[in-house]
């Protein structure tokens, strides 16, 4: 084939993703148009609402984001705009900013392809408004701010692991500050940013170690990070801690994590295989009632245990863990590969 035919192919396929990303903007921006100004019906939605009224929390649903909310439910009447709207721009505008930087880091650092801000800003704006990300950017919740801090993590730990001479300290600032604002955002969010920067950390150095590279600096700042890994999730326990909160929901431990994901919505199911300090807790209607809806895990049958056993509550938790897996194998396998891919991969645009 002459270069002649493949410069006309490259040229006709950019054309082909320019005039799809083009019509997915148009459609994002005339749907941000005719829904920015609503609040879409999530559970969790509300419940983010009437925290930030009281700056409490139930546990699972930190304060960070009812505080971010507050904050611009108080520039309502300074900026005479819609305070939702102003929520929703500025999730927008962080997650271009998380993707853009992203965009022009790793490719230069792992690749040594250098992206133009321009083009950064295209490819971001494009991953943004694919429709799942874009109807997330126009929720009250605190999911688009969390992915794009990740995004923002991976960034720049794969620029302190693969620089080679310069000991990045602004990096290694914006990779603290970004663990601490997950650590009060999202619980999943936030340990799912510690395995990252743990499988990332070990990946690279041991590429930079194949590759027999033995800067000091890289080391050090490993170090650093693995400070950060360990250290952090203690602070924001500890700032979580203090923030007052109502009693209505199971108490957040990655056992009661474990339960709500790994049972739901097998409770009456797997009833009969319950030990007897479980049924006593337990009947099988309300079972039976819990396998309705997830949020019942947290706001019935967890607070129940936990009145109940209170000092046995981790372990019956995870025994309702254990036989759960042992019943739904196959299932919860494939619910948490689907999960991974849909974390993993983006979806179709159109």
């Amino acid at each position: 084939m002459s270069k002649t035919w493949i410069k006309w192919i490259r040229l006709i396929c950019i054309a082909i993703l320019c005039g799809i990303g083009a019509v997915q903007l148009v459609y994002a921006l005339l749907w941000a148009i005719v829904n920015g100004n609503n609040i879409q019906d999530f559970y969790d939605t509300a419940l983010y609402l009437s925290n930030m009224e009281t700056l409490t929390s139930d546990g699972w649903r930190l304060i960070g984001y009812s505080y971010y909310l507050k904050l611009f439910y108080l520039l309502e009447p300074v900026s005479g705009l819609n305070w939702i709207v102003l929520v929703y721009v500025s999730q927008v505008l962080v997650s271009m900013c998380c993707f853009t930087v992203a965009i022009r880091s790793i490719p230069s650092k792992l690749l040594g392809v250098e992206i133009s801000y321009p083009k950064a800003l295209c490819i971001a704006g494009y991953m943004i408004t694919l429709p799942i990300v874009w109807q997330m950017q126009f929720a009250v919740l605190p999911d688009t701010l969390c992915l794009s801090l990740t995004v923002l993590l991976f960034a720049k730990i794969t620029e302190i692991i693969s620089d080679r001479s310069v000991f990045r300290w602004d990096a290694l600032l914006v990779v603290g500050g970004v663990l601490l604002l997950l650590g009060v955002l999202q619980h999943h969010y936030f340990y799912g940013a510690v395995c990252l920067c743990i499988a990332e950390i070990v990946i690279m150095l041991l590429g930079q170690m194949i590759k027999r590279f033995r800067s000091r600096n890289i080391w050090i700042a490993a170090f650093i990070l693995v400070m950060f890994v360990i250290g952090i999730p203690y602070v924001t326990k500890t700032i979580n801690e203090t923030v007052p909160k109502e009693e209505l929901y199971a108490t957040y431990s990655l056992e009661a994590d474990l339960w709500a994901r790994f049972v739901y919505p097998n409770l009456k199911e797997n009833y009969p295989a319950y030990t007897e300090r479980i049924t006593a807790i337990i009947t099988e209607y309300g079972a039976q009632v819990c396998d309705g809806r997830y949020e019942h895990y947290l706001n019935s049958i967890g607070p129940m245990i936990e009145i109940n056993n209170p000092d046995e509550a981790s372990e019956i938790y995870l025994e309702m863990v254990e036989i759960g897996w042992e019943l739904h194998k196959p299932y919860l396998t494939e619910c948490m590969l689907k999960e991974a891919a849909s974390y993993l991969f983006m979806p179709p645009a159109m």
